[in-house]
């Protein structure tokens, strides 16, 4: 994953926006990352209910927790909706914007994955998301916390 990461910063390196001290935190850029983030989850929710389906086939006790952990995961677009509320975007407003192609792309594949090839793919996607979550979420929290508010 390490290397998968430092390939896509060395194509775009303002992929590295919300992380890097070097550069100013752009307020459009940090808003339109959070409304894809709650477009992300809304979308793999649907994605993470396909792969339980077929883990339920697959796996019965894998499936017991991975709904376990779908569920948490349902509820992660309100902690940016709560976010993005405070800069003056409602929730309304948040779900007239459509996700980049690139997402829509993401999701899609992933759907596809579970149908030929079982739960595995979105199983990897969450696993992809929780590692870079885990190395970078922290900083940008603390960025943001700093130019806007710790709330």
């Amino acid at each position: 994953m390490t290397r998968e990461v430092i390939r896509v910063i060395e194509k775009v390196p303002s992929s590295l926006h919300l992380i890097d001290e070097g550069q100013e935190l752009n307020d459009a850029y940090y808003l339109r990352h959070r409304i894809e983030t709650v477009k992300r989850i809304r979308l793999t929710s649907r994605t993470d209910a396909l792969a339980l389906a077929a883990m339920v086939e697959e796996d019965y006790e894998a499936a017991r927790w991975w709904s376990k952990y779908v569920q948490e995961e349902l509820n992660h677009d309100l902690l940016y909706l709560k976010d993005l509320q405070k800069h003056g975007l409602m929730e309304k407003q948040v779900l007239k914007i459509d996700p980049f192609a690139s997402t829509i792309a993401m999701v899609e594949t992933i759907k596809a994955g579970i149908q030929d090839f079982g739960s595995n793919g979105a199983v990897a996607y969450s696993v992809w998301v929780e590692w870079s979550s885990e190395r970078s979420s922290a900083t940008v929290v603390e960025r943001a916390g700093r130019k806007y508010s710790a709330s």
